[in-house]
């Protein structure tokens, strides 16, 4: 009996890695095979489908009373980690909305950052937000960031 139980688990683990893998390369469904191992396995299997080569941070610049911007220090608002940051910073939730509605997000984000800098003691005239792209390097996250290799969009 744990001979068949052994088997069965092990078929299982293979039809869902089969079903996974289908559904990772051609989009299409293993008949038979439930939608939850399906998916289950196609998690496993696509981490990398998102895969950037290169790296993006999102700048906050504020503007001071005499014309001069300076970069703002935006990890002490950050909740999470790196990584939930790295996210976020994209606006994930309006992703789908028009251009514009996207733009608004944007700005309603700089503004609330002003806010809290105010509340840090820090007067902003203005704030604008960029988004910065540099190249991946086995050097670093870091290590390519720098004038020559950086692309600045601003948002």
């Amino acid at each position: 009996m744990k001979r068949i139980l052994q088997h069965m688990a092990i078929t299982m683990y293979i039809t869902a890695t089969m079903s996974g893998m289908m559904f990772t390369l051609c989009r299409v469904h293993m008949p038979g095979v439930p939608y939850i191992l399906s998916h289950w396995s196609y998690g496993m299997l696509a981490p990398f489908q998102s895969y950037l080569t290169y790296n993006e941070d999102l700048v906050a610049l504020g503007r001071h009373s005499g014309g001069l911007w300076e970069a703002i220090e935006m990890d002490k608002y950050r909740t999470h980690g790196k990584g939930e940051e790295s996210i976020k910073m994209y606006l994930p939730m309006y992703r789908s909305l028009p251009e514009e509605v996207l733009k608004e997000k944007y700005e309603e984000y700089a503004e609330k950052l002003r806010t809290l800098e105010m509340n840090h003691g820090n007067t902003w005239e203005e704030i604008a937000l960029e988004m910065h792209t540099w190249p991946r390097s086995p050097g670093g996250y870091e290590f390519l960031r720098v004038p020559v290799f950086t692309t600045v969009t601003k948002l």
